[in-house]
C-alpha cells in the first residue's frame, strides 16, 4: 500500500473479483478445505485499501446469485458469497460517512 500511495497517491475504485469454487459435499470437506474458500480476501484488500480511496471512491465487491439460492455440493463457496453480500451491507452504511459507497455484483 505504501507504494501503490507514494505513485499514485489515491485510489478511485476497487474491484474485487475473486473465488474458490470447491465441489464437493460437506461430509467430503476438510475444515482446512472450507476455510480456504471462506478465506476473505474481498476483506482484506478492503481493510488495506480504504484508507486510499477515501473521499469519492467506490469500492466493488462480486459475488453470485449462488449466495442466494445455495447449490448441491458447494456449500463453502455458497457460504463465502453469502458473506460478500452481507459484509458489502455493512461496510456500505460503515463507508457512507467517508463518502465512500460500497456495492455488490452479483452476476449469475
Amino acid at each position: 500500500m505504501i507504494v501503490f500511495k507514494k505513485n499514485f497517491g489515491r485510489l478511485d475504485i476497487l474491484v474485487n473479483y475473486a473465488g474458490i469454487i470447491l465441489s464437493q459435499q460437506i461430509l467430503g470437506h476438510s475444515f482446512e478445505d472450507f476455510n480456504h474458500v471462506l478465506e476473505m480476501s474481498t476483506y482484506n484488500m478492503i481493510q488495506y485499501m480504504t484508507a486510499l480511496i477515501i473521499n469519492n471512491g467506490i469500492i466493488i465487491n462480486t459475488s453470485s446469485v449462488a449466495a442466494f439460492e445455495g447449490r448441491r455440493d458447494q456449500p463453502a463457496y455458497t457460504t463465502s458469497k453469502g458473506a460478500i453480500v452481507e459484509m458489502t451491507q455493512s461496510l456500505a452504511e460503515e463507508s457512507a460517512q467517508m463518502n465512500i459507497r460500497v456495492c455488490a455484483i452479483v452476476p449469475g
